[in-house]
C-alpha cells in the first residue's frame, strides 16, 4: 500500500520521458527542448505544488 504513490510517479515519469523522446525523434524541437522536457519528467510532482507549474505541465507541456 505505501509503494502505490512510487508506482504512480514511476509510471507517469516513463510516459512523460516517452513522449518526449518520441517528439525529439519526430523532429517536435531540438537537444534544449529535449533536455528541459527530461528534467520536468522528473520532477513534475513539484511543478503540480504551485499554480504556474500546473500551468506548465498541464497546458504548456505540449508546446515546451
Amino acid at each position: 500500500m505505501r509503494y502505490i504513490p512510487f508506482a504512480i510517479w514511476v509510471g507517469i515519469t516513463l510516459w512523460f520521458l516517452v513522449m518526449s523522446v518520441s517528439s525529439y525523434y519526430f523532429g517536435d524541437g531540438g537537444v534544449r527542448l529535449l533536455a528541459k522536457r527530461i528534467g520536468l519528467s522528473f520532477v513534475w510532482p513539484l511543478a503540480m505544488l504551485s499554480r504556474e507549474g500546473r500551468n506548465i505541465i498541464l497546458s504548456y507541456g505540449r508546446k515546451l
